[in-house]
């Protein structure tokens, strides 16, 4: 295969072999189980991290168990930035959201006045939606355009959606399309140099096509018409950029700051991204040798949280060679289904709670809300050992 954004030719970095969906949660133990091969390439002329011989985009996001609304931190994150948007542009704007989940984002915007569509693939998410919020449930390409409810639009946003296009580069020019003049495209994404060049190689799955850096970015955009006005970076994710873009010509300094920091740093050089392989192939080997000196394997291992990263850990690592495991999430939707690539099911934390006082060691799966279910797990009265294996080895005794 060549580069889905250059059509430049590739070189493999890192072969994880076969691993399950991250998000295809599900009562039936054999459509949870499916695996798929996971090969993380770069683009020997723009050097963007990307993925080969994927699923098709049907298979995992037409039924999709990830909320937005799943996570308490993340729908402060959604309502911070809604809040953002408000002191941007004028009420009344007409807004379109491409991937827009479960519609948490739009519900909050739709209350503070503006005029939102959204689109969003997953049949199983579109009766979350109110009717105040135009929705085309439906994948984001030219065959909706007759269906958005406005020809232009005042902001276009997508949050962490842009890693999932296989065909990112058309939907970039598509955006461009259907953006007013003056109007705005700000979109966030998982961070590649804050997550996979610093061995957090738990955010590369099926979804994630692409991984970005602030420097391919710019190309894929410029190759849309359109233009990096800021970039900033935020903490979600483990590590995000949020990206402001518009049709006018115009780069701010914070975005030569960064692609400064990025080219000190040799981010346009191949032999950065040789260096990945090693990176991953030693943080699993950090990890198995930490399941092998510390874990009970005769004692019940409590997993917290059933996040997509949690999946590519459980898989690529001795963890899945565990006999007692009990998962809690939040999430609804993923309750008594199996976790993706295991013969166990995931269970509320709430109808659980005497299994979690019982348990005396566990593993924070979604470690970018670790303080929130640090404080949850001593609300449930855990006392045991706690391990965090990302962004770096954390090990912690709760008494």
């Amino acid at each position: 295969m060549t580069c889905l954004s250059c059509k430049s030719k590739l070189q493999t970095i890192y072969n994880f072999g076969k691993i399950p969906l991250v998000n295809s949660f599900n009562k039936i133990k054999k459509i949870s189980n499916k695996k798929f091969n996971l090969n993380l390439k770069v683009c020997k002329k723009c050097k963007i991290l990307q993925l080969t011989n994927f699923p098709k985009k049907e298979e995992i996001f037409r039924n999709y168990k990830h909320t937005s609304s799943g996570s308490a931190d993340n729908l402060k994150h959604l309502n911070s930035f809604a809040n953002i948007i408000k002191k941007k542009i004028r009420k009344n704007s007409k807004i379109l959201e491409i991937g827009s989940n479960d519609g948490s984002l739009l519900n909050f915007l739709s209350k503070m006045g503006f005029d939102c569509t959204g689109v969003e693939p997953a049949s199983n998410l579109k009766k979350f939606y109110n009717k105040k919020i135009y929705l085309i449930n439906d994948f984001f390409s030219e065959n909706i355009i007759q269906r958005l409810k406005f020809k232009q639009y005042d902001l276009i946003v997508g949050l962490n959606v842009f890693a999932h296009y296989s065909d990112v580069q058309n939907s970039f020019k598509l955006i461009s399309k259907i953006l007013k003049n003056n109007g705005s495209f700000i979109f966030e994404v998982a961070y590649a140099f804050d997550t996979i060049h610093n061995s957090k190689y738990d955010t590369i799955y099926h979804e994630h096509v692409f991984n970005h850096t602030a420097t391919g970015l710019k190309k894929m955009l410029e190759l849309a018409n359109l233009n990096l006005i800021k970039i900033e970076k935020i903490k979600t994710q483990g590590g995000s950029l949020r990206i402001y873009a518009q049709k006018k010509p115009k780069t701010s300094s914070i975005n030569i700051k960064l692609l400064e920091i990025e080219k000190k740093h040799k981010v346009n050089s191949i032999k950065t991204y040789k260096k990945i392989s090693k990176l991953i192939t030693n943080k699993i080997h950090e990890i198995d040798s930490i399941y092998n000196q510390h874990i009970r394997k005769d004692k019940n291992l409590l997993f917290v949280g059933a996040p997509a990263r949690g999946v590519i850990f459980f898989n690529t690592t001795l963890f899945k060679n565990h006999k007692k495991i009990l998962c809690i999430d939040d999430s609804k939707t993923k309750s008594n289904c199996y976790f993706p690539g295991s013969n166990f099911k995931i269970k509320l934390a709430n109808k659980n709670m005497d299994l979690i006082k019982k348990s005396q060691q566990a593993v924070i799966l979604s470690w970018n809300y670790k303080k929130t279910l640090i404080e949850r797990l001593k609300k449930h009265n855990f006392k045991g050992k706690i391990y965090i294996f990302f962004p770096k080895t954390e090990i912690i005794y709760l008494s």
